[in-house]
Parts: C-alpha cells; structure tokens; sequence
C-alpha cells in the first residue's frame, strides 16, 4: 500500500516509510519517516536549551531509578557486551571528533577540570603512585605486581615509619634496589621511605648510601634486610 506523505506530498510505501501509531485509523503516521526526522531534529535544534535544561532536572529528580536501570542493563551480559561493542565502534570512527570536544571542553572548563584533578590527586594518592610506578616498570619489561594491601603491610612491617631514618613522616614507596639498574616493583623490592631518604639515596646502593648517613643504624639495617631476605648482598628470591 502507498501513502502520501501529508508534508512532502510524496507516496510511499507504508510498511517501511511510516512510522506506527496505534490511535490512527490506519494505525500509521501520516508523515513519513523522512520528513519526521527532519521535523524532529528541527525542533531539538530550536529547542535545545529547554531539553537539555529537562533532561538534567529528570536525571536529579530520578537519580535511584536510573541507577538501577543501568546496573540491571550492565550486569546482563548479552547487553552489556553490546553496548561496549557499540561504543568501541563509535570511539574508533570518530577520533577526530573526540579529540576536538576534549580540546574545546578543556579550554571552556580548564579551572574546573584543575581543580578536580587537584581533588582527585589529594584523594587517592596511592593511585597516581601506583600508576607511575607501574608505567616505569613496564617501560623496562620489569614485575611490577605490589598491591595496596601488600603495601600496607609494608608500612606496617615499619611501624609506619621511614625504613632508613626511623622519622615519622609521609612515606613513599622505595625502590631498595634502583629501578634503573632493573630494580622490580614488587613487595621483594619496595620500602616505606621519607621522601627526604627517597631523594637522597636516588639510584646509589643500599650498600654504598646507608652507612654514610648520619642517621645511620645498624638495628634498622638488620630489621631492614632481614624483612627483604638479604644476606651477604644478596637477596634469597627462594625464600620469600
């Protein structure tokens, strides 16, 4: 069966270009898909301030609901796997694009996206850490298998202070034996250190830096390469 569109005044056929509409008589739309998008997307266009102002207001008002929705939809596999598909798609087709909004979005809200970072960083400190730590390792084909809970007992192996010079003070992760002589980023090889300790040993030995310090200690020497397994310079990988 061919219907006239009532907007472009063109026949077509009405099991593929009319949209379905159940109030109808002849339970179709009597403008065609065509022009209905048109249509559509004209009013979006004039309108776009006043959708978008509603579509943040629904969100507000429905935040629980939507919540649930889209965790029902992610933890259905067949949809979740979709979606994903779907969205690899999209990223991979429209670089450019991507690449453009994140330019104009950083420059519209550059203090914004400053002070969230800030804000990110100051929160979870471990992370950002973690990260680098693991990015330098992998960059020399080296383990970097520490985790929080490994790094934690670490700390609390120390009493949560600097292995070298017993302070009290903020720790960061040591590499005991340097990572640019292929020192790994495991629980075997990383320390609790200050960051004064971690910036004066820098990429020296063990052995060549800690006795000529002036905080120099031989029980936190012992403590220190008995928790790592040393003996006689050597590491026993066999025993840990």
């Amino acid at each position: 069966m061919i219907i006239v569109c009532s907007t472009c005044g063109i026949g077509k056929p009405a099991t593929i270009e009319y949209f379905p509409i159940k109030a109808s008589k002849r339970g179709l739309s009597k403008v065609c898909l065509e022009c209905r998008k048109v249509t559509k997307d004209k009013y979006r266009k004039e309108n776009r301030v006043h959708i978008l102002a509603y579509k943040k207001k629904y969100r507000e008002e429905h935040k629980e609901s939507i919540a649930e929705e889209k965790h029902r939809e992610w933890i259905d596999c067949d949809k979740r796997e979709h979606k994903i598909k779907i969205c690899n798609a999209w990223r991979t087709n429209n670089k450019e694009l991507i690449a453009v909004k994140a330019k104009i979005n950083h420059t519209i809200n550059k203090e914004r996206i400053k002070e969230v970072r800030q804000e990110y960083g100051r929160n979870n400190k471990y992370k950002i850490n973690r990260f680098a730590h693991e990015r330098r390792a992998r960059k020399k084909n080296l383990a970097h298998t520490l985790t929080e809970k490994q790094w934690d007992n670490i700390k609390r192996n120390f009493d949560n202070k600097c292995a070298y010079c017993g302070e009290e003070k903020n720790l960061a992760q040591e590499h005991f034996y340097p990572l640019s002589l292929g020192g790994e980023y495991t629980k075997e090889n990383i320390i609790c250190a200050c960051q004064t300790c971690n910036s004066s040993k820098g990429n020296r030995l063990f052995k060549d830096w800690y006795n000529k310090q002036n905080f120099y200690s031989k029980s936190r020497e012992v403590k220190l390469l008995g928790y790592l397994n040393y003996k006689n310079n050597v590491q026993q990988l066999t025993l840990m």
